[in-house]
């Protein structure tokens, strides 16, 4: 009752992470909604570059979507690894930078973190690998990343050690390339776009002394996603069709 009395608290008064506890509780209603519709949801949600191209919610969506393939294949559980993995960091990280940064800032790095990694693959997929096209992914990864690179920034403004997240970064940026399946293109765009956004935040007003630090702020975000946007255009004027 302690965690559930907390709970009421946080939302009830808005003191607390709100936005951190928010995305958590959705993102694990549409893990049990996955597993619930037989993976109808996921179907409609995942992304893929091909069905990208005619369907960009995709590119968001999927960020709320984890595995739901059992841990052994004899027994028909779905495991909770890889979304329990995301949302763990999410727990501990998520109300820190939502603290320091404020909610809305906070949800413009989180979406635009996720929204950055999925672009990353497509434009992996038009340019490097086109076996990509038909490959779907699914997960918070690429907003996990941009939180972990996003948390850097903060801990380099406030003159912390780095040594512990930069090494919890190098382990994850490493597991895509010892077990297979990971998309670490979508790590890559994530952390990518976290930089950018935590720069922006902390670092950014800091040369534009004569400019409102919350106009700094909007006009970041609002470049970011211009740029995501038009990052997001190229795959289907270079590859129209989603040709595989």
């Amino acid at each position: 009752m302690g965690l559930i009395n907390r709970l009421r608290y946080i939302f009830r008064t808005g003191d607390g992470p709100v936005v951190t506890i928010s995305i958590i509780a959705l993102t694990v209603v549409i893990w049990l909604a996955q597993i619930i519709t037989a993976n109808a949801v996921t179907i409609a949600l995942v992304f893929q570059p091909y069905y990208a191209i005619f369907e960009p919610w995709r590119y968001l969506t999927s960020a709320f979507l984890h595995s739901t393939s059992p841990l052994f294949g004899d027994i028909p559980i779905p495991t909770p690894l890889h979304i329990g993995m995301n949302m763990y960091v999410l727990y501990v990280i998520g109300p820190v930078l939502e603290y320091h940064m404020g909610r809305l800032k906070f949800i413009a790095l989180y979406l635009l973190s996720a929204l950055g990694g999925n672009i990353a693959v497509s434009l992996y997929a038009c340019f490097i690998d086109s076996a990509l096209w038909g490959v779907p992914s699914l997960g918070a990864s690429g907003a996990i990343f941009g939180l972990f690179t996003a948390m850097i920034m903060l801990q380099k403004r406030l003159g912390l050690d780095l040594k512990g997240i930069m090494m919890t970064l190098l382990i994850n940026v490493a597991i895509p390339f010892i077990l297979p399946g990971i998309a670490w293109q979508a790590h890559i765009g994530g952390g990518i776009i976290g930089l950018v956004l935590g720069y922006a935040y902390y670092f950014l007003p800091n040369r534009f002394m004569d400019v409102d630090r919350k106009k700094v702020h909007v006009i970041s975000i609002v470049a970011v996603f211009v740029l995501l946007i038009a990052l997001a255009l190229i795959p289907p004027f270079v590859n129209p069709y989603g040709v595989l």
